[in-house]
């Protein structure tokens, strides 16, 4: 009997000895081939991850063991740093992991401006030491109740005496209008856009500035006129909606090429198109047929203008005119020290016209 129990005894440990190695067998399958053990991995994997980049956002997938993670977004960002913004191009970013290749394909469309980006602030610079600015120059008063408002206009630039005109607008913090003709070059470029960077009211003084070309008809005014409004809309951004007659309206030259009424007819034609003609009312007499004097030029602008509430000045930012450069500050000092205040062309309270004509 004695020999029965311990058979079978030994049978059962042997039994339950088998089952326990089957079942560590199992355990050990499980932790390095399961489902659950995978997930675990990549679980502590991807904490790992964000504890080791929390500031970085990203939509790369977590690293797992032999990958290399590429630095978020610094493909992508150095490719459109480096693709060019003034053409229409089409640009291919591709972002390599270990596993997987990604091409994304972007579009950089032409500006409608070019150089719009370029205009960035409306303070303006200027040399205080320059030869041409009083060493006085400081700015003006601004009177809540002024005795008048003058606006200071310059035609045919932009020039090589534009700049100086600036400097000394700047240093004064006056506006003044600047009737402009087309010039392509790089300086006039930049001469339009600074003109409208410091607050000043970019106006339109036809492309050509051809007599025979302009008043030729309707049709050949507004070519040349269009031609201009694109480049300075090329560099600043805007469309001029003020303008002036080369000669004024009442000019007489026209005659002769396109007839008596057609200065009317482009002045109606202008209405319709929502554009703005101005003349003066004072004139510097800086485009006589001889070189004026500062004197004179002072002369020809003081009187006639503090008898006016709204004193419209005609004078030419040419390089020849380097008298009214000069005769510039003594006039802005005259005219605040009599009371007035200065602004652009398109703030008068009615346009300043020669002649105005209805439909």
């Amino acid at each position: 009997m004695m020999n029965f129990i311990k058979k079978h005894l030994r049978m059962a440990i042997a039994t339950v000895t088998l089952a326990l190695m089957a079942t560590g067998a199992c355990i050990m399958t499980l932790s390095v081939e399961s489902p659950l053990s995978i997930q675990t991995q990549n679980t502590a994997a991807l904490n790992s991850y964000r504890e080791n980049d929390v500031h970085e956002v990203s939509d790369d997938p977590p690293a797992t063991a032999g990958t290399t993670r590429r630095p978020a977004a610094a493909t992508t960002e150095a490719a459109v740093e480096a693709a060019d913004t003034t053409s229409s191009t089409s640009t291919t970013i591709t972002t390599t992991t270990a596993t997987t290749v990604t091409t994304v394909t972007q579009t950089s469309a032409r500006p409608t401006v070019p150089h719009q980006t370029q205009i960035t602030t409306h303070l303006p610079t200027f040399d205080p030491l320059a030869e041409y600015l009083p060493a006085d120059a400081a700015p003006v008063p601004r009177y809540a109740e002024p005795s008048g408002t003058a606006y200071l206009t310059f035609d045919d630039g932009p020039s090589k005496l534009t700049p100086q005109i600036l400097d000394i607008l700047a240093a004064y913090h006056v506006k003044a209008t600047f009737f402009v003709v087309g010039h392509e070059d790089a300086f006039s470029r930049e001469m339009y856009r600074r003109i409208a960077a410091e607050g000043h009211e970019l106006a339109i003084h036809t492309y050509t500035h051809d007599y025979s070309q302009v008043y030729q008809s309707v049709d050949a005014y507004f070519e040349d006129f269009d031609r201009i409004s694109d480049l300075l809309y090329s560099e600043t951004g805007m469309r001029p909606t003020q303008f002036r007659f080369p000669g004024g309206s009442s000019n007489t030259v026209s005659y002769k090429y396109g007839g008596e009424g057609l200065v009317r007819e482009i002045a109606l034609q202008a209405k319709r198109r929502g554009l703005t003609y101005h003349d003066w009312n004072v004139s510097s007499g800086d485009a006589s047929g001889y070189k004026q004097t500062v004197e004179q030029v002072l002369g020809n602008v003081i009187g006639p203008s503090v008898s006016k509430l709204e004193p419209v000045v005609l004078m030419h930012d040419v390089p020849a005119n380097t008298a009214t450069r000069d005769a510039l500050p003594q006039m802005i000092q005259q005219l605040s020290a009599e009371g007035y205040n200065f602004d652009t062309i398109s703030h008068r309270s009615i346009p300043c016209q020669h002649r105005h004509w209805e439909e």
